[in-house]
């Protein structure tokens, strides 16, 4: 990085995230931010200059935190106030479409890299320590390169080197089916189950940390990632696969003090038999031997690897079919949303790549 005591540093977009990195790096660099809308008063109250994003983009480090729809239009937009020596880096969370864009809009005169913080507001909310961040050079010097690894490895983050097309493959099975899974859940009530294991606290989590994220970043995570479609429906497969091997009447069971048996009370039967059904689907898919590409994906890793030890308990009868069933069938409507989005929106993206 630049040998200055504060070098000045550029964040176009200040959302939750943008306040996130002006906050974390407020200490390390003399950080300006620019948003579309007014945000001048969250700008103050961190203690760093709010600004146009044409003047944010003549920093010495410049830090795009839009969403992936707009990364391209605002790159190009202030490409031509990058200075010379700039580092220009994007923070979206697939690679292969933002490291295009920033091959093909940033001027020989910059540097740039390909950048995915693999967390947010709500997974950072403790502090950056032991969470990863991905770096994807696309023009930028092995020196530039290892000052930057060096100073994120400072803040305690765990810094991965890798292709593009590397990350979004991974992310695909990771993040891209957490999302998805979180928002199907949610949409099965899951929040308001109660809960029954550890599986049960993990599942809510997803499902909410997946609804407190933009439906923008929802939708662009799952259409502009090629390698998403195919991993959405390989884990409806699964989860169909289970739900075909669940016995329509429930299994012989002693009442315990309750009397309401192995399946317990209403809610809990319908939380246990998803959390079972889940963890067999994820693990059916490998997730647990998948490297995780965000902390919520690691959540899902858990739940899939607790599969071997599911007795089968929450998998038998009425309740539990219902359950699954009802899971499969908003995933699927889920699916088929996304998978028009993505037919409608390519040939869009085509003609403004021309």
């Amino acid at each position: 990085m630049i040998d200055l005591a504060k070098p000045s540093l550029g964040i176009v977009g200040f959302g939750r995230f943008g306040e996130l990195c002006a906050r974390e790096l407020a200490p390390y660099f003399d950080v300006s931010v620019s948003n579309r809308s007014d945000k001048r008063q969250q700008a103050e109250a961190l203690g760093v200059t709010y600004a146009t994003a044409d003047e944010c983009a003549q920093k010495e480090y410049v830090l795009f935190c839009v969403p992936i729809s707009e990364f391209e239009s605002s790159l190009r937009q202030s490409a031509p106030h990058f200075q010379k020596g700039a580092l220009v880096m994007d923070t979206c969370s697939i690679k292969e479409e933002p490291a295009k864009a920033l091959e093909k809009h940033v001027p020989d005169r910059c540097e740039c890299i390909a950048t995915h913080p693999q967390f947010g507001p709500d997974t950072a909310k403790n502090g950056l320590a032991g969470l990863r961040v991905t770096l994807c050079p696309v023009r930028a010097s092995e020196a530039r390169i290892t000052k930057l690894t060096d100073f994120l490895s400072a803040l305690r983050l765990n810094v991965v080197r890798e292709t593009p097309e590397e990350h979004d493959r991974k992310a695909a099975n990771t993040q891209a089916l957490s999302h998805f899974l979180g928002r199907g859940l949610f949409g099965c009530g899951i929040l308001s189950l109660p809960d029954t294991d550890s599986n049960s606290k993990i599942l809510k989590q997803v499902a909410t940390i997946a609804i407190n994220d933009t439906n923008n970043l929802f939708v662009d995570l799952q259409t502009r990632n090629r390698f998403a479609a195919e991993a959405r429906a390989g884990f409806i497969d699964s989860l169909k696969e289970v739900h075909a091997r669940i016995p329509a009447l429930p299994e012989r069971n002693a009442a315990g003090p309750g009397g309401h048996g192995a399946l317990g009370k209403s809610g809990e039967a319908k939380m246990r038999a998803l959390c079972e059904a889940v963890a067999l689907a994820l693990n059916k898919r490998d997730i647990q031997n998948q490297k995780a590409t965000t902390r919520t994906a690691e959540f899902l890793q858990q739940v899939a690897r607790s599969a071997d030890g599911c007795h089968r308990n929450g998998l038998s009868g009425a309740e539990a079919r219902s359950a699954v069933s009802e899971l499969i069938d908003k995933l699927t409507l889920v699916d088929r949303d996304l998978v028009r989005r993505t037919a409608t929106e390519k040939p869009k993206r085509c003609r403004n790549a021309v």
